[in-house]
């Protein structure tokens, strides 16, 4: 017995609102000890028979919803172990219950929450007796909502809830058998509820009962068939609530309706005329509903909540028509396509980005249909268009990387200003782009003429106006980069620049954001106009020293984009074979950092490096060193000075090294130049940082730090370098050999060195067994250990760590074999199935990676008896994990590499090809050792599935080991079902039951 629950099963409903009171009102001791009484209690196999004792007799809300969650836990389970006579008696009572609520308005409103979980068991229990225990369920519930307006209501409500369990269940909670009966019965006889929702919409004017009657039309819409839509009185009982003296959220509803009817492609064909007529239907009434005068932004802003809601929910109704039914509406009723456009092109003018969002959308689908299939749009798209050109501007949203207005006041010179890395709205800005790109195609022209009239309105007779929009139509103009002819673009450009000049003297901060802006946007331009370009990096340097820090980020950001994408006209060499731009940055390049932060320092470093990389060889050598002076003596002057580092000498240490990342970036290998003069000094101040005394945790976090960057550093260059000379070679050799044996850290060197295998596989392969045997003994096993013990400690090891698991896996399998003894290579088993384990989805992920390639060179390797050793160590092993793994919900990350690698192991044993022996004495073969093993698992996993469905599961994934969709499909039924355990049933015993019921009812 439970401490709630006598000899007799009589339940002391009192002391069981006590402890739930103690629970919410106790203190902290009486809290945790309630908890623990609570949690006994509902995991209590027989809990359930005292459920209506506790719902009759509670005084607390909470208590009642306990015990609820106890009836739902075990219909789920258990429901068909009961009796016939006991499933009929629990049915009544949920109904009964759910009557005597729902029959009382008062008590519906304010127990709703109640209600609604008693619902939800209801909705449970017919999913387990509907249709063949309770084929009278639909009828039932018809019935006893005509005959009362209020169980009507939550009678709907019902319906709905069933209807979303049934269509929205995914694969994982219900069969795909289960749902498909569920699915033909509701089709079948749907007609009576169908007609009960139009009644109830026919003959109640207003209130609560016809907005669920329209919330739930609004899901089974989502499935009804076509007959039951069109060749209803569906359609017209809706349109008579969409007037616009119908309650607002009713009119919403109603919208929302047509919108899921429109919007489902497969009732197009065959449904044409209805479809448009429908369309014309909803247009005609929204237009006597949503404001007729011009300035619909101002109607919104001034509207209340609930038509701003309509508005929203019209602009979602027309591009769910437009989308799966234009060419149908253009053929057959051109206005009526006309107005659907000219409604969507006032609905984006509105200042608000949802209903904005929604046309976004639409305007790129159509753009892009008619930028591919007809070069020549049609009148009534290029009208449309060329309002939607003006419209854009007001619309536009920033990129990343660039200056935007930091506050609401937009009124001129005084507006701040900020650098915004990230767009705040990134999506937005990509969609807008591609519909610029889209309306610049279809009409060049016209878009200047947009573009140049929106520049033109920031000012009036001379009087600067707005920043904002300034800003905007520079982003626009930066969005069509490379869309028009050279020529054209050209000309344009330099228009718009002459223009953008002047706007200087009226607010010089945000003119010049904007040349830089285009600046990095159009190096084409620049390109084949050299003075142009001069006069741009002229101004970009001489923003890098602008008193405002927002200029300044985006000078630096510009100085990038030019250097990156104009390199080669930049390093242009003179007749003396000079480049004399890049000349003038290296005599000047410590004077151009002066102002920056070490981040911006750095990119500065990167920015001349790309103009660098465009020389030739002989000038990157004998010009490096001048380049790298200050950075270089900087490091030089640490290693003289920097004995014990502190957090200063730190903090240069670390920036000076992001220097050279950026330099290296840049560069690529012929980075080898300056990586050849500091690597003795990187090796020495590594070396300084790695010993063990440190004074704080702060001055630990620097030094990892540090060493981070690095390993990074390093593991950039042998990226860059896949032809590495021997000198090269051996200055990468003593850096790598450094950080291997220096002391570990939180972020550790497996990156790196997965990257220097991937180098010596193709380059040094007599130098890879050495390696290897480094990289596991110094690397691998010291992490591992660290790990192997919980999911949580050394976490930032972790991806790293699996990187090089799988490196080691896939280039390394063969000679780790060789050079390995057992129980190491064991540990590299057990490290790939611990990561398999792993909560960490994306460590998990590539732990499967690594497995099914592991497995991939199991097959492949040539000598049986080999072969037959590491199938004898690690079948089961594997085996054991991957189906734990896959029969547990929160760790089921990558279901299809998952069962695919199940059923490959399964298909190894069924097709023979293991031939050592996976078992004991008492099996006739590796097939029936695996198929006993596997029901074994599946039985205590799950205990409460009957037994011989267990054994057809077993039997079945050895039957359908080589049909991957097969077994995929019929796992992920077992999977479902055994979250209702009892559905299974025996067909033989279905006509015996229905008898039963029949009898009882």
């Amino acid at each position: 017995m439970n401490a709630f629950v006598d000899a007799n099963g009589q339940c002391n409903v009192a002391l069981l609102d006590q402890t739930v009171s103690a629970l919410n009102q106790g203190n902290p001791a009486s809290h945790s000890q309630a908890q623990a009484i609570l949690a006994a209690f509902q995991s209590w196999d027989d809990a359930w028979h005292v459920v209506d004792q506790i719902l009759e007799r509670s005084s607390i809300m909470q208590t009642k919803f306990i015990a609820l969650g106890i009836l739902d836990r075990f219909i789920v389970a258990k429901w068909k172990k009961l009796p016939i006579e006991q499933r009929l008696a629990i049915r009544n009572f949920i109904a009964g219950a759910i009557v005597a609520c729902s029959g009382d308005k008062a008590r519906m409103i304010s127990e709703r929450p109640y209600l609604n979980k008693l619902n939800m068991v209801l909705v449970q229990i017919v999913k387990k007796e509907w249709p063949e225990e309770w084929p009278t369920f639909i009828t039932e519930i018809v019935t006893s909502a005509q005959a009362d307006m209020n169980i009507c209501e939550n009678n709907m409500i019902i319906l709905r809830l069933l209807s979303e369990e049934v269509f929205d269940a995914s694969e994982e909670k219900q069969a795909r058998w289960k749902t498909d009966k569920l699915k033909s019965q509701m089709v079948a006889e749907f007609d009576h509820v169908l007609a009960l929702g139009c009644e109830v919409l026919q003959k109640v004017a207003s209130g609560s009962l016809v907005i669920n009657t329209l919330d739930s039309l609004l899901r089974f819409l989502s499935w009804l068939p076509g007959t039951a839509i069109f060749e209803t009185e569906l359609i017209s009982v809706l349109c008579a609530r969409l007037e616009p003296r119908q309650q607002q959220p009713i009119r919403n509803l109603v919208l929302r309706c047509f919108s899921e009817i429109v919007g489902r492609r497969e009732l197009v064909q065959g449904c044409e005329m209805n479809l448009v007529s429908l369309d014309h239907l909803v247009m005609r009434a929204a237009h006597q509903i949503i404001p007729a005068e011009n300035d619909i932004g101002a109607a919104y802003d001034n509207a209340d909540s609930e038509d701003q809601a309509f508005i929203y929910h019209y602009a979602f109704f027309l591009t769910q028509a437009l989308t799966t039914q234009k060419e149908i509406i253009a053929s057959l009723n051109q206005s009526v396509y006309l107005q659907a456009l000219t409604d969507l092109l006032r609905l984006s003018r509105i200042n608000e980005n949802e209903i904005w969002n929604t046309c976004l959308d639409y305007w790129v689908i159509l753009t892009s249909e008619l930028c591919t299939s007809s070069p020549f749009p049609s009148q009534v798209d290029q009208a449309i268009f060329k309002e939607l050109r003006r419209i854009i501007p007001e619309k536009m949203t920033n990129p990343d990387k660039t200056v935007v207005i930091d506050d609401d006041d937009d009124g001129g010179g005084g507006s701040a200003l900020k650098f915004e890395a990230k767009s705040g709205n990134i999506g937005q800005y990509e969609a807008i782009k591609k519909l610029l790109c889209n309306l610049t195609m279809l009409g060049r022209d016209d878009m200047k003429v947009a573009v140049l009239s929106s520049l033109r309105s920031c000012q009036n007779d001379g009087a600067f106006i707005s920043a904002q929009k300034l800003l905007r139509t520079t982003w626009v103009v930066g969005a069509i980069s490379g869309v028009m002819p050279e020529a054209e673009e050209q000309q344009f450009i330099e228009h718009y620049m002459k223009e953008l000049d002047t706007f200087s003297r009226a607010n010089r901060n945000v003119a010049i954001v904007c040349m830089l802006h285009l600046s990095g946007h159009y190096p084409q331009v620049l390109i084949r106009h050299r003075d142009f370009l001069k006069q741009t990096l002229g101004l970009i340097l001489e923003c890098l020293h602008d008193k405002e820090a927002s200029i300044r980020s985006m000078a630096y950001h510009t100085f990038n984009l030019v250097c990156s994408s104009c390199k080669s006209s930049l390093a242009l060499a003179d007749a003396q074979g000079c480049p004399i731009l890049l000349q003038e940055l290296l005599g000047n390049i410590s004077s151009l950092v002066t102002d920056l932060e070490s981040q911006q320092i750095a990119e500065i470093y990167r920015g001349v490096s790309y103009i660098f990389s465009a020389t030739s060889p002989e000038y990157k050598q004998k010009q490096m060193a001048g380049f790298m002076e200050a950075p270089n003596q900087a490091l030089r002057s640490l290693v003289v000075e920097a004995q014990h580092p502190n957090l200063e000498a730190l903090k240069m240490f670390t920036n000076l090294i992001r220097i050279n990342m950026a330099v290296c970036t840049a560069m690529g290998p012929e980075f080898c130049y300056q990586l050849q003069s500091i690597y003795p000094d990187l090796i020495r101040l590594y070396q300084r940082i790695s010993q063990p005394a440190v004074s704080s945790a702060l001055m630990s976090k620097k030094c990892n730090e540090a060493k981070c960057c690095l390993k990074t550093l390093v593991r950039l260059f042998i990226d860059s370098d896949p032809d590495m000379t021997t000198q090269n070679q051996h200055t990468i050799n003593a850096l790598v050999e450094v950080c291997m044996t220096s002391p570990p850290e939180e972020s550790d060197v497996a990156d790196l060195l997965s990257s220097l295998i991937e180098y010596y596989l193709h380059h040094q392969e007599n130098s890879m067994r050495h390696l290897y045997e480094m990289t596991f003994l110094q690397v691998f096993e010291r992490i591992f250990l660290d790990i192997r013990y919980d999911f949580t400690s050394h976490y930032e090891k972790r991806p790293s760590f699996y990187g090089l698991v799988k490196t080691l896996v896939s280039r390394g399998f063969k000679d780790l074999m060789a050079i390995l003894p057992q129980e190491k290579f064991t540990l590299l088993v057990e490290s790939i199935l611990w990561g398999v384990q792993h909560p960490d989805h994306a460590i998990s992920n590539q732990a499967l990676d690594t497995l099914n390639l592991f497995l991939d060179h199991v097959a492949d390797v040539e000598g049986d008896e080999e072969q037959n050793t590491l199938y004898a160590l690690y079948y089961m092993q594997i085996l054991h994990t991957i189906l734990h793994t896959i029969t547990d919900l929160d760790r089921r990350t990558q279901f299809e590499l998952q069962s695919k690698i199940l059923a490959r192991l399964v298909d190894l044993v069924q097709q023979g090809e293991i031939y050592t022996r996976l078992y004991q004495d008492g099996f006739g073969s590796n097939a029936e050792f695996v198929q006993g093993y596997i029901r074994d698992q599946l039985r205590e996993i799950y205990p409460l599935l009957p037994e011989d469905q267990i054994d057809l599961v077993a039997q079945g994934m050895l039957e359908y080991s080589d049909d991957i969709a097969k077994f995929r499909s019929d796992l992920v039924d077992f999977m479902a079902d055994f979250r209702s355990s009892d559905d299974f049933s025996n067909v033989n015993e279905l006509a015996t039951v229905q008898e039963a019921w029949q009898e009882l009812a």
